[in-house]
């Protein structure tokens, strides 16, 4: 039961079978469903198939990561690993997990050292080509999940060449290559791909249409190593743009869950249930997703709004500083964050409810000064010298 369900009433019998049903293509979306029972009377199969899913995308997780390192994509592997580490029940393993993880970051560093090799010449002096479209779209295809690479290993040259004219900037081409694919009975992949370009091209019913049916053949997992792009939040994002958010507060309820931590999803989601107007509802999840996400910075900012609506200015400042101000950890400082809608909104706060001066600060991060001069950016870095450690 998602929160509609927690809210209308349902059956957690039934409720169990779908999970199990998505257990084989979606593990993530079966441990979301089945966490939502384990307090009801099919507890005891609920938690059993939790740590079912949990089992498969801990394998998968360490698949993904064994692909990423064969790609020499260290950074992603560690990521992989470090989701594997999260789902990880065994703590036997976690010793090797880590070291494992570690050596890779060190790796990763070590690649990031290697020093510029200048582009190689041909005979007559010419630079070689810059860009090659086949090696860009290999690579394209090495960072996804595999099961997804597959597919668009499998999808042919003709879905390669129209990847190719997406990034030579042909989306008119592009999109007369996927017509063509779709017409001949084209794969998820296909309709994923149309639905980048039509989206780009301001033709959101169609790419929400497309993202739909890419989502019920690829399902709801991440499409590629180290990153939380999915179909359903490519779906969402599209929906969102239609101004119908209901459908969405609907699919996503039963895998938007917070401690799986996918801003793709829980994004959308939380814009959802404040459009729809479920504000109880959206200000318990939006907590919780902040904790588990306090990087993603769009939940801090839907929150504030929130908050704002619901008379509490003070608290939404308390929220948006903790976003944008600098922080010292470890005596090491980094410049503020730069989420410009948290800052934007914090300024506007600040000049209505709070205190005139510290707007007047905060505008110096946004690039304006009084006299509509530009900040210069060195001014935002903090200052080290006064770093106590």
């Amino acid at each position: 039961m998602g929160l509609l369900g927690r809210l209308f009433g349902g059956d957690p019998a039934k409720d169990l079978e779908k999970a199990e049903r998505t257990l084989d293509n979606d593990p993530a979306r079966a441990m979301a469903l089945a966490r939502k029972l384990v307090e009801t009377e099919v507890g005891d199969a609920a938690r059993a198939l939790v740590e079912k899913a949990r089992g498969r995308l801990f394998d998968n997780a360490v698949a993904m990561a064994d692909e990423a390192e064969e790609s020499e994509y260290f950074e992603d592997a560690a990521e992989w690993l470090d989701r594997a580490l999260e789902l990880l029940a065994d703590d036997d393993q976690r010793q090797a997990l880590e070291g494992r993880r570690d050596s890779l970051l060190d790796r990763a560093a070590a690649a990031d050292e290697e020093p510029w090799q200048e582009v190689e010449k041909d005979d007559d002096g010419e630079p070689a080509p810059a860009f090659d479209t086949g090696v860009h779209v290999d690579a394209m295809i090495d960072m996804l999940r595999d099961d997804v690479a597959e597919s668009y290993r499998a999808a042919g040259q003709d879905f390669r060449r129209a990847l190719g004219a997406v990034l030579e900037d042909q989306p008119d081409v592009a999109l007369e290559m996927f017509d063509s694919l779709l017409e001949n009975g084209g794969s998820g992949v296909v309709h994923l791909e149309r639905g980048r370009v039509r989206l780009m091209a301001g033709d959101l019913e169609g790419a929400r249409d497309d993202f739909a049916a890419a989502w019920d053949d690829l399902g709801s997992g991440p499409l590629r190593s180290g990153s939380a792009e999915s179909a359903p939040g490519l779906w969402a994002d599209a929906q969102l743009g239609l101004g119908d958010p209901t459908p969405v507060v609907e699919r996503l309820d039963d895998i938007a869950d917070p401690t799986e931590r996918r801003p793709d999803l829980c994004v959308p989601f939380a814009k959802s249930l404040l459009a729809t107007e479920h504000f109880d509802a959206a200000e318990g999840y939006l907590r919780r997703a902040r904790r588990e996400m306090p990087a993603v910075h769009d939940l801090t900012h839907l929150h504030a709004t929130l908050l704002i609506h619901r008379g509490d200015p003070d608290t939404a400042i308390h929220a948006l500083e903790s976003v944008v101000g600098p922080a010292c950890v470890g005596g090491t400082c980094r410049p503020a964050a730069m989420h410009v809608p948290s800052l934007r909104l914090l300024v506007a706060l600040h000049r209505e409810h709070g205190e005139p001066k510290r707007a007047d600060e905060l505008s110096v991060y946004l690039g304006q000064m009084g006299d509509g001069a530009v900040a210069d950016t060195a001014s935002l870095q903090p200052d080290r010298s006064a770093t106590v450690i």
